[in-house]
């Protein structure tokens, strides 16, 4: 799915049907703890509501030829960041109070509008991003709708089971999770000689592809000749949530759940290297 119109009717749709969620929520559900590390579902919301409004932000200072770091951002370090990350938004959501969910809402429906209004010429617009720098803004778009798809599941599967990620999104996401395993990777241990993780996703040779790693360096490539380790066979669903570390790869119910063929042992790297963000 490449139409960029298409990926914000999506981003759409989700931050509405996620409203009509939330605001069917009992006051003590916003406090239960998230499928996300160190936050609460309510923290996930205020995490969601901020960073649609830096979104917007950075995209009309693109749009004014600004893609510089703000001068007072400092880079951040890669181990830490998530802890960061968790902190400012706890931090934002004891702030924001009562007004937290209209800030989810609004600061939507603000970012909603501005993408509506970027044509096709502008989608090249260098916009300025923490993690990455000056990133085109066509860019932005797919994550939010990363950010959307992921912490939806992070709060329905808090509060209820059998909850699986957006199907439309889900689909959508597909195209840029191995970007995003790209930018998990930190070297750990060690191993004498590559070790090839092959994903089969949904059976569809478009999302599968190997990754080969000897803990130092990886390349993410489409299915080789190389002979792998281990073989994993999922449904999209399950890719992503390990993709994006929801699930790990090295526990025996996961490992069931994806019908891996090989030795299960090495998904213990697999986990050290890519441990998400």
């Amino acid at each position: 799915m490449d139409n960029i119109g298409e990926r914000i009717e999506i981003i759409n749709r989700i931050v509405k049907r996620l409203e009509v969620y939330l605001n069917g929520l009992q006051d003590n559900e916003w406090s239960v703890p998230s499928q996300c590390d160190l936050w609460e579902v309510g923290d996930v919301v205020s995490h969601l509501a901020g960073g649609a409004k830096r979104q917007s932000d950075s995209m009309v200072k693109g749009r004014q030829g600004i893609a510089e770091a703000p001068q007072s951002f400092s880079n951040p370090d890669a181990s830490t960041m998530s802890t960061g990350n968790a902190r400012r938004d706890i931090e934002q959501r004891k702030n924001l109070g009562n007004n937290l969910f209209s800030a989810y809402v609004d600061n939507h429906t603000e970012l909603y509008e501005l993408l509506k209004s970027f044509s096709e010429e502008e989608w090249d617009t260098p916009c300025w991003h923490a993690r990455r720098g000056a990133i085109p803004a066509k860019d932005y778009v797919d994550l939010r709708l990363q950010e959307l798809v992921i912490h939806d599941w992070d709060i329905r599967a808090s509060i209820g089971s059998d909850v699986n990620l957006d199907e439309e999104g889900s689909l959508a996401l597909l195209s840029v999770a191995q970007t995003w395993l790209s930018m998990t990777f930190r070297p750990g241990s060690e191993v004498p000689r590559n070790l090839c993780f092959r994903f089969l996703v949904d059976q569809q040779p478009t999302y599968s592809h190997d990754v080969i790693s000897n803990g130092s360096t990886f390349k993410i490539t489409p299915v080789s000749s190389t002979e792998p380790q281990i073989t994993i066979n999922c449904d999209r669903h399950s890719y992503l949530l390990l993709v994006y570390g929801r699930i790990l790869a090295s526990n025996k119910q996961t490992v069931s759940q994806m019908n891996t063929q090989g030795d299960d042992s090495v998904l213990q790297y697999f986990e050290e290297w890519f441990k998400g963000l």
